[in-house]
């Protein structure tokens, strides 16, 4: 019987091809307020932090601070208190061992470390799509190569084939804990707002929620108040 192997465009790319050598990083005395700050800055979706001999300590993610927005925690709570393990890879290990961790333990990003040095780059979701298109680009196959769009040769995949068709909304008066309780139940990262008449009104992202927990809004003021709006559709 002949030998098949399955194969997906990621075979045999490692991860050298998708990291990101740029690490937000900070120490792990920091407090949430700095976290959030850092992240703003760097418009990173989380933040290595380190010990004070620069080894990784822990991770705190957008997720972690909304969380803590959720429960209370003043904003001089420090980091280390609400931190996560560190899962870490190797530039060699294959993108498909990558993903592989990533699903099992539920995290969007791994960081990158050879032989228990400090922390050389990080390699995400984004990273990865990001790659994949570049191939798709450069592939003499490839019917979406770069200089082909005008050609009219594209395949037209249609948005409605890739899309999550179940919507998480919320309306502009419930509160920011309402649409907290939202957001981490659905595990996403963005809800739509709607009016009463179920009209889209803005979104509110976990970014916006750890913007208001920054400035110090109450967890039980409207979301309309903190929603990113008008809504790109």
């Amino acid at each position: 019987m002949a030998d098949v192997r399955q194969r997906s465009v990621l075979t045999g790319m490692t991860v050298l091809e998708a990291m990101n050598r740029n690490v937000c990083r900070m120490a792990a005395d920091a407090a949430l307020s700095d976290c959030i700050r850092q992240m703003t800055r760097s418009r990173d979706d989380a933040v290595l932090l380190e010990s004070a001999g620069g080894d990784p300590a822990g991770v705190i993610s957008r997720t972690d601070l909304t969380g803590a927005y959720y429960s209370g925690l003043e904003l001089s709570t420090p980091a280390a208190d609400i931190m996560n393990e560190v899962l870490f890879c190797s530039e060699t290990d294959r993108i498909e061992q990558v993903l592989a961790l990533m699903g099992e333990a539920g995290v969007h990003r791994v960081y990158i470390r050879e032989n228990d040095r400090q922390v050389s780059g990080i390699i995400s979701f984004t990273d990865i799509v990001g790659l994949l298109y570049r191939y798709c680009r450069a592939c003499r196959k490839s019917r979406r190569r770069a200089g082909d769009t005008q050609t009219g040769q594209l395949p037209r995949i249609r948005i409605k084939e890739v899309m999550t068709d179940h919507v998480f909304s919320c309306l502009t008066g419930d509160t920011i804990g309402e649409a907290i309780e939202l957001l981490l139940c659905a595990g996403t990262g963005a809800v739509l707002v709607v009016d009463e008449a179920s009209v889209p009104a803005g979104v509110v992202s976990k970014t916006d929620v750890n913007r208001a927990y920054f400035l110090g809004r109450g967890v039980d003021d409207p979301v309309g108040s903190v929603m990113t709006s008008p809504v790109v559709s």
